[in-house]
């Protein structure tokens, strides 16, 4: 492996991690913990995701109310379906079963995904009682056309601590007592608040450094609420996508996506994947942030290149139809990492599906959670994805060299599992006090 790829790896094991003890609470004067169980419950109440057999065929294009199927269009008619659509409309059937081995050393079968959809029901049916996309699921799951039906599931990022919008003096005071952390026969960058970034020496990149500072082949897709691409510290790192001319009104690479020169905003459904949450903005930060440029912060990989994928609402809501575009533009166009900070208890099939496919190309990392659960076997046991899959890196988070008190956590270690199915949570890294980049060219 490169060594640039495995500073790419080191800096998605801390990200991932970087945010606080009161992250996943719900809302409300409780302020109760997050409660797993209610994952399953949390999805959009009117769509659909289902996958057909690679054996079915299905003659209608996308966004029509039919497949040309009998005994699907007669569930979908009787339940006055609005939309039916193509989640990956340019994915192509592939020619053969394509296999890449797992984790494991196991042969792996990349799944279809051309053969996706989904289906938007009305709120009210046409006999006026709410829809119940439960039974919709159960109807559709018996039907042998169909490899399976779900929810379109709600994922979260875990929100930043509410500190202020930037730096302040108090800040600085507070985290001066790190600055003996910092390797002095190391690398040092001259970016002004790299004594702050504790976090660098303790997992070493900084001796890493002394090898490689990274390269320009590695793309760090950022799947978050987007990055704020005008911080002074991110503007010179962002992707390019040498398929398409910027701001000439044509999709020139046919992906589907006009002017998608820098990435995709999925919420939006625009060209500017600009951060309205800060999250996202954040990650990028320790990701790739300039370094050694005199400005703010240093980044794990001094010459990645970030791209900045929105597939999260402000409110640092997203579902996994939308997450799932989102992995496969980011694979499609050539991300090397794809950093996931988010996650659900409740397993998304389509995410697996696209995950599954993007891990062909890609190395994969995402965000154990911070409840405090175990992976399993244990007592109280919830797996969080897609951090829990095998072939994504789940990373667990550390505070002041030990595990945080906060964390989700793997009780049976990062190698063996006590799973038929092999989740796993590999790695663990800081996962507080980290400083960062946020946008309006400020640092938190």
């Amino acid at each position: 492996m490169k060594k640039s790829l495995f500073i790419s790896l080191i800096f998605c094991a801390i990200n991932l991690s970087a945010q606080e003890k009161t992250d996943r609470f719900t809302s409300g004067s409780n302020n109760q913990p997050h409660d797993p169980k209610m994952d399953q419950v949390n999805y959009v109440p009117n769509e659909v995701l289902l996958k057909f057999r690679d054996e079915t065929s299905v003659t209608n294009g996308s966004r029509v109310k039919s497949v040309g199927i009998n005994s699907v269009d007669n569930v979908l008619q009787s339940y006055g379906i609005s939309s039916l659509e193509k989640l990956f409309p340019t994915a192509q059937k592939p020619l053969r079963a394509r296999m890449i081995k797992s984790p494991q050393g196991k042969d792996m079968k990349i799944p279809r995904i051309d053969n996706i959809y989904r289906i938007n029901i009305p709120q009210v049916a046409q006999n006026e009682k709410p829809v119940n996309i439960r039974q919709i699921i159960d109807e559709l799951k018996a039907l042998p056309e169909i490899e399976y039906a779900e929810p379109n599931y709600i994922y979260s990022v875990d929100q930043l601590q509410p500190v202020g919008p930037a730096i302040t003096a108090n800040d600085l005071a507070r985290m001066q007592n790190n600055k003996q952390r910092i390797n002095s026969t190391a690398v040092v960058p001259n970016d002004p608040l790299y004594p702050q970034q504790w976090y660098i020496p303790a997992v070493k990149a900084n001796l890493v450094w002394e090898q490689t500072t990274g390269d320009t082949t590695q793309v760090i897709a950022i799947l978050d609420t987007g990055v704020d691409w005008t911080h002074p510290d991110l503007t010179n790192k962002i992707w390019r996508n040498r398929g398409e001319i910027p701001d000439n009104g044509t999709d020139d690479d046919g992906n589907g996506l006009i002017d998608d020169y820098m990435g995709w905003d999925y919420i939006n459904s625009d060209n500017n994947p600009m951060d309205d949450n800060s999250h996202g903005t954040h990650v990028a930060g320790i990701a790739a942030a300039e370094a050694n440029n005199g400005i703010g912060i240093a980044g794990m990989n001094w010459k990645a290149k970030i791209m900045p994928v929105k597939v999260f609402q402000s409110s640092g809501r997203g579902d996994a139809a939308t997450i799932t575009q989102g992995i496969v533009y980011a694979a499609q166009k050539g991300a090397t990492v794809i950093n996931m900070s988010f996650g659900s208890y409740a397993e998304s099939m389509t995410l697996l599906n696209a995950l599954a496919n993007a891990y062909s190309t890609s190395v994969l990392v995402a965000a154990a959670g911070n409840d405090n659960i175990g992976i399993g076997p244990c007592g109280i046991c919830f797996p969080m994805f897609p951090a829990a899959y095998s072939f994504v890196l789940g990373v667990q988070a550390t505070s002041s060299g030990s595990m945080a008190s906060f964390t989700n956590f793997d009780p049976d270690g990062p190698v063996f599992s006590g799973y038929q199915s092999l989740l796993n949570y590999e790695l663990s890294a800081p996962g507080t006090e980290i400083m960062s980049c946020i946008p309006g060219g400020n640092y938190r």
